[in-house]
């Protein structure tokens, strides 16, 4: 599986890449806005953080390039719009709480 991912931190590409054994990873330190969602083109998901805004726009976009699926690097999601998502068939998962 093939998966973009946007807003990334150096230690978090260094992190991924340890625990990661069987997905293609794409990283990119830009945010997800209009202009670098294309970035993900060929992708089959893509992973964001609370700072990136997935919007009906955004959505559109990921459902034009046959992406099935968000990932969040964050507990919170009001920065995505799920019920869009969902009626698209879109997933999005989320980070469910942070270790103290």
């Amino acid at each position: 599986m093939k998966i973009f991912i946007f807003s990334t931190k150096p230690y978090e590409k260094i992190l991924f890449n340890e625990i990661n054994n069987k997905h293609e990873l794409i990283f990119t330190e830009s945010t997800l806005n209009p202009d670098t969602i294309v970035n993900a083109k060929g992708a089959d998901g893509i992973c964001c953080f609370v700072t990136d805004r997935v919007n009906k726009f955004i959505i559109n976009k990921l459902i034009d390039m046959n992406i099935k699926f968000i990932v969040l690097r964050s507990a919170g999601f009001d920065h995505v719009d799920i019920l869009y998502a969902k009626s698209k068939g879109i997933t999005v998962c989320r980070t469910p709480k942070y270790s103290p």
